[in-house]
């Protein structure tokens, strides 16, 4: 998950809600880093909820989809 870790870094610079829950994963002394990604999907999705911002975690998840996209195309694009 350190692709995951980058994306969290680089999101909590942003001044958005999506850019908060990003500084609040880093901020969370009990985040499951080092676990797979069903571990931290889980918490994230079950946090998110019992919090009422759920919508902001699917909007930080679709991020990160699009962040990785772009990064595995620059990586593929090293191989050209």
């Amino acid at each position: 998950m350190s692709t995951f870790y980058n994306y969290i870094l680089e999101t909590s610079k942003e001044d958005t809600a999506v850019g908060d829950l990003a500084n609040d994963i880093l901020n969370d002394m009990n985040f499951p880093w080092g676990t797979d990604e069903e571990v931290i999907l889980g918490y994230l999705d079950f946090h998110t909820s019992m919090g009422g911002t759920n919508d902001v975690f699917h909007s930080l998840m679709l991020g990160f989809s699009e962040y990785n996209s772009a990064n595995s195309k620059k990586d593929d694009s090293k191989n050209i």
